[in-house]
């Protein structure tokens, strides 16, 4: 650096003397110069700018300044100077930057290779210092959905589960953090500020790769689950795992509680005694059944649907009765308090609707008004319990052309006037249950003691049993099944029964006593006001509706026209009787026709036979399925001409189950070849 000039050299010096005896704010010259000093800098060649900002700050402080000239004289010359010193500086400290890492370079490219013992030091170094920055942040990254579209994440603070697309932008990367830690883990500049949103993109992306593919099925919805053996109570806004209450993302397990609205309940509630439990069951008992064991079926169901996320199977429960006989006050009154009021209701309800409620959690799910004659949405919510059942998937498309999977693990619950259930494979999933009225006075007394019995305080006392003793009910539900002979009827019953039986204790069943308990239980006896419900007999019942149907009839060998009305078991006597004329074709307006030879012959469809069964259980087709259960009932291989309609595809049902005399029929059959009406 070359030699500052002499007269330079002492004009810097008054400067200085005469800062060093300034008063502020004029200091601040005092530390440029030491600045310039430190960094090896010198003023420009102006020892004349130099003496004369000298001479220009005794001014300004020693005596009242002579007016706004010296005062912008003194601006002038300081401002410039502080530009200038500045410039220097920086351009310095750049040369001295460049030095360094040149240095630097250099040094290392001189050291010798490390060896295999100092490379996994300093990569367990770098491993380390990574972790502990992932855990000093404020999410925790769970990694990529499969098409390696977003990022999934969970809050560590709040244990919310979302996703982002990855991206390099303040939107997308603020709701993963507060911008005060993306600016101090990815700054652009410490002293300017800013965040290096490409770095800290970059780094997000890292980590999802590592973290690997999320499945959003690992998700768990509030409700009582098992996991790896321990009892793990989702309570919306924290856990009970094994009864000891758990930050939900404190929990180390392959699945994730994410944080959800708290539930309505408190796991501090004392447990339900055997007593209580005892004093329940027998009131449910004479509150007046039409089979002999519903109502261990309905306490049993109540119980298990509780803590359907942790079953192996989860039964359905079907309540059928007649309008007024106690179908929803059963709901209302009895499973809605004992389930503490967190059932998910549902009044006829789509499949979407269900599946919409139930998103993510295992809380029970109550479906009202579920009717045979809803045909298409009856058919779904069937099909919700049957996945339910074994917690199947269920997959659906989507308009992107990629599949949407939804898993079912909850309890449900159908409640409907005409809703049978005719399919094996459901009656061995879904058990049965009607009410029968009873008695004013008896009723009257049994509504007073329910009231204050079965109430939510109730209700959480039953969850907090049943939960402090999940591991004895599995065992027992494990027992029961196998005493009932296994299968789908054993998982079925047996744990419904397992249920009924922890509300009167908590002790683990031998063999023994499960037979002890079992006992007198069968799933295909008769009901106890001797209703059949067997296929046979719903067939029964939808044949005797086809017979007892109305329609208007005018009497053709009356000339006076009449409004009178005849049952189409009444067309069927006619028409075989006259072989022809009106009654023929009032029978082919309803989609029927009388055949001597094959039967009483039923469209499979259309407008004509629709009417006939509108507004029942077998609307919409559904008469078909049922008149084929009948004895010696079969389709009609080459559909034949039905009068008034034309040709239709039917079924024929044996004029055995319609008792008509074989004479009537030869007869029939004779006087239809001699007029060719069955051509």
């Amino acid at each position: 650096m070359a030699e500052i000039p002499t007269d330079l050299q002492a004009a810097l010096q008054g400067l200085q003397r005469e800062l060093s005896q300034a008063d502020d704010p004029r200091r601040h010259w005092l530390a440029v110069l030491e600045r310039c000093q430190a960094a090896g800098l010198r003023y420009p060649e102006g020892a004349d700018s130099i003496a004369y900002l000298a001479r220009a700050i005794p001014d300004a402080t020693a005596r009242k300044p002579d007016g706004q000239a010296l005062r912008d004289r003194l601006h002038r010359a300081t401002g410039a100077l502080k530009r200038w010193a500045d410039g220097l500086i920086e351009e310095r400290a750049c040369e001295l930057y460049h030095e360094h890492q040149a240095a630097e370079a250099e040094r290392i490219a001189n050291l010798p290779p490390p060896t295999a013992a100092e490379l996994e030091a300093q990569q367990r170094a770098t491993e380390a210092e990574r972790q502990a920055r992932d855990a000093a942040a404020p999410f925790r990254v769970l990694g990529w959905d499969a098409p390696r579209k977003l990022i999934w994440f969970q809050h560590r603070e709040t244990a919310q589960i979302s996703s982002t697309k990855p991206g390099p932008s303040f939107e997308r990367l603020l709701p993963l953090a507060p911008l005060a830690y993306w600016e101090s883990a990815y700054p652009v500049d410490r002293r300017a500020g800013g965040v290096d949103w490409s770095l800290a993109a970059s780094e997000l992306a890292a980590a999802a790769d590592r973290a690997g593919v999320f499945d959003p099925q690992r998700q768990r919805g509030r409700g009582v689950w098992c996991d790896e053996g321990r009892t793990v109570w989702h309570l919306g806004d924290r856990l009970e795992v094994d009864g000891v209450e758990t930050p939900l993302a404190a929990l180390a397990s392959r699945h994730y509680y994410p944080r959800l609205p708290a539930l309505a309940i408190s796991p501090a509630a004392e447990s339900l005694s055997d007593t209580q439990g005892q004093q329940i069951l027998q009131l449910i008992e004479r509150m007046g059944w039409a089979g002999p064991s519903d109502h261990l079926l309905l306490a049993g169901w109540i119980v298990l649907s509780n803590v359907g996320g942790a079953l192996r199977k989860r039964p359905g429960l079907q309540i059928t009765s007649g309008f007024g006989t106690g179908k929803s006050d059963t709901v209302d009154n009895v499973i809605r308090p004992l389930q503490a009021g967190l059932g998910i209701s549902c009044s006829g309800s789509t499949e979407a609707g269900i599946r919409q409620s139930i998103r993510q959690d295992v809380l029970p799910v109550l479906v009202d008004e579920s009717e045979q004659a809803d045909g298409n949405r009856r058919e779904q919510q069937l099909r919700l319990v049957r996945l339910a059942y074994d917690g199947l998937p269920l997959v659906k498309g989507t308009p992107g052309g990629e599949a949407l999977e939804f898993t079912l693990r909850v309890s449900i619950c159908l409640a409907g006037i005409n809703a049978p259930i005719s399919n094996p494979a459901d009656l061995s999933r879904i058990a049965v249950i009607g009410r029968r009225q009873l008695a004013a006075a008896d009723w009257q007394q049994l509504a007073a003691e329910r009231a204050e019995l079965l109430t939510l305080a109730a209700g959480e006392a039953l969850i907090r049993r049943t939960v402090s003793h999940l591991p004895t009910l599995l065992a027992n539900i494990d027992t029961m099944g196998r005493v009932l002979g296994g299968g789908r009827m054993g998982d079925t019953y047996g744990a419904l029964l397992a249920g009924a039986y922890l509300l009167v204790s908590t002790a683990q069943l031998s063999d023994q006593e499960a037979l002890e308990w079992s006992a007198g239980f069968d799933p295909a006896a008769p009901a106890a006001d001797e209703v059949d419900r067997s296929p046979a007999a719903e067939a029964r019942q939808c044949l005797d509706h086809l017979l007892a149907h109305e329609l208007p009839w005018r009497d053709p060998d009356n000339d006076r026209p009449s409004a009178g009305r005849i049952t189409v078991g009444e067309l069927l006597e006619l028409s075989l009787r006259s072989g022809g004329g009106e009654a023929p074709k009032a029978l082919g307006r309803c989609g029927l026709k009388a055949d001597p030879e094959l039967g009483l012959l039923v469209a499979n469809s259309g407008a004509a036979i629709g009417k006939v069964f509108s507004g029942s259980k077998w609307s919409q087709g559904g008469h078909r399925a049922r008149l084929l259960e009948l004895e010696g009932a079969e389709p009609v291989k080459s559909p034949p001409r039905f009068p008034v309609l034309g040709t239709r595809r039917c079924i024929a049902v044996p004029w055995a189950l319609l008792e008509v005399d074989p004479s009537q029929l030869a007869a029939a059959a004779d006087t239809q070849r001699v007029l060719g009406w069955g051509a």
